[in-house]
C-alpha cells in the first residue's frame, strides 16, 4: 500500500524534513518518490538537494570525495540565507507612496529628504519609512523611474573656520559682523538677511545679486548690469520702494562679505524715500575667508546654481522667466528646518504678521 503523503507544513523546508530527504536518498528513493511523500513539488527537492550537497569521503567504496546530501548542511545554508536577506520593502506594498516620492524626486527635483518630508507634513503618504531608506532604494533601484542622477549632489563637507581669520582686518570702513546683534545668529528674530553675487561668463558683465532672509531661508535675486557698488545700491532702492515702509522692520539687517561692490555701505542704510531721515537698514560685513559666516547664502546660491544660474553661463542672457523659474524653485523647496514648509510659506507668514502690527 502507498505511504499516505505527508501534509505541507510551511513555504520553506523545515529540519525534520531535510533529515527526511537525507534518509530517503540514502535508501535510494526517487526524487519523484521524495517529493510525493512531502507534499512538495519535485523542483523543491531538486533545488534543495543541489543547495544541500558537499564534498563527503565515500568509505564504503573507493574512499574519494564524492557530493552527497547532507541535512545538517542544508539547514546551516538555509539559515545563512535566511539572515542574509533582511526585511521585505516596506515600499514594494505602497505603490501610491512609491508614485508619489518618485513624482517629487524626478519631476520637481526634490531631494529624496525634502520629498519625503513634505509628502508627510502635507499628509500624501502613510508610510512610516526613513530618509536613508529612500536613498536606499534609489541605490538598489527599486523606486519607480529614480535613478541616482536624479539625486542633487553630495553636501560638501563642512570645514571649520581657522581662529586666525576670526580678528582680520577688514577691508572696507563697514561695521564688523562682531557688532553684530545676537538675536541674528540664532535665526529666531525675522528681517535679517545675507547678500552676495553670481558671477556669470569669464569678460561677462552682467551679474545676480542674491539675498537670502536667516529665518525663513527666503531668497530674492536681481540681475545687476554691472558689478559695480552703486549698481547694489540701485537694487536696494528699487526693494525699499517695493516693500515700502514695511521695508525696515522686513529688512533690518544685511549681512556681506568683503567685496568692493558691497563697500557702499552709507548708500545701503540711507532709506531712498521721500521724508525717511533713518537708516532703512543695518549693514554688516563678515571676515575675510569665513564664507562659513554667511552660510544660508552660500548655500542658496547653490541651490540656484543647479536650478538654472549655472556656472559659465552669460547671465546677461538668461530671460526673466528663467530668472523667475530658478528662483522660485529655491523658494518652493520644502526646508527641513522649517518643518518641510517652504521658504516662501514661511516668508509669506512673517510678512502678514508685520502687516498685522499697529502702525
Amino acid at each position: 500500500m502507498e505511504e499516505k503523503r505527508r501534509k505541507r507544513t510551511g513555504r520553506y523546508l523545515n529540519e525534520a524534513e531535510r533529515y527526511y530527504i537525507e534518509v530517503e536518498l540514502a535508501a535510494g528513493t526517487s526524487i519523484s518518490g521524495i517529493a510525493r511523500k512531502l507534499g512538495r513539488s519535485r523542483r523543491t527537492i531538486q533545488r534543495e538537494i543541489r543547495r544541500g550537497s558537499c564534498e563527503q569521503m565515500d568509505t564504503r567504496r573507493s574512499y574519494r570525495y564524492v557530493m552527497a546530501y547532507k541535512a545538517d548542511h542544508a539547514q546551516m545554508m538555509h539559515e545563512r540565507r535566511q539572515s542574509a536577506k533582511g526585511t521585505g520593502l516596506k515600499i514594494g506594498h505602497d505603490l501610491a507612496a512609491a508614485r508619489t516620492l518618485r513624482d517629487l524626486i524626478v519631476e520637481q527635483s526634490w531631494s529624496p529628504a525634502a520629498a519625503l518630508g513634505y509628502a508627510r507634513e502635507h499628509g500624501l503618504i502613510s508610510l512610516r519609512i526613513s530618509v536613508p531608506t529612500v536613498y536606499s532604494y534609489v541605490h538598489k533601484g527599486v523606486l519607480l523611474d529614480v535613478e541616482e542622477r536624479h539625486l542633487p549632489q553630495g553636501r560638501a563637507r563642512r570645514r571649520k573656520e581657522k581662529n586666525r581669520y576670526r580678528h582680520a582686518h577688514h577691508n572696507v570702513s563697514g561695521t564688523s559682523i562682531e557688532l553684530r546683534p545676537e538675536e541674528v545668529a540664532g535665526r529666531k528674530v525675522f528681517g535679517h538677511w545675507e547678500g552676495d553675487l553670481i558671477v556669470g561668463k569669464q569678460k561677462t558683465k552682467a551679474v545676480v545679486l542674491t539675498l537670502v532672509e536667516r529665518k525663513t531661508r527666503f531668497v530674492i535675486t536681481k540681475r545687476l548690469e554691472t558689478k559695480q557698488a552703486f549698481r547694489v545700491v540701485e537694487a536696494f532702492d528699487a526693494l525699499e520702494a517695493k516693500f515700502g515702509p514695511l521695508f525696515r522692520e522686513a529688512f533690518k539687517s544685511v549681512t556681506f562679505d568683503n567685496g568692493a561692490e558691497f563697500q557702499d555701505w552709507e548708500g545701503l542704510e540711507r532709506s531712498a524715500l521721500p521724508g525717511h531721515d533713518q537708516p532703512r537698514t543695518a549693514i554688516y560685513y563678515a571676515h575675510p575667508y569665513c564664507s562659513s559666516e554667511r552660510g544660508s547664502n552660500e548655500n542658496c546660491n547653490r541651490m540656484l546654481r543647479r536650478a538654472g544660474y549655472e556656472k559659465g553661463s552669460d547671465l546677461g542672457k538668461m530671460s526673466e522667466e528663467e530668472m523667475m523659474t530658478a528662483t522660485a524653485w529655491v523658494n518652493d523647496f520644502p526646508r527641513r528646518p522649517l518643518g518641510y514648509r517652504t521658504a516662501r510659506e514661511a516668508f509669506a507668514e512673517e510678512l502678514s504678521k508685520l502687516k498685522a502690527q499697529p502702525s
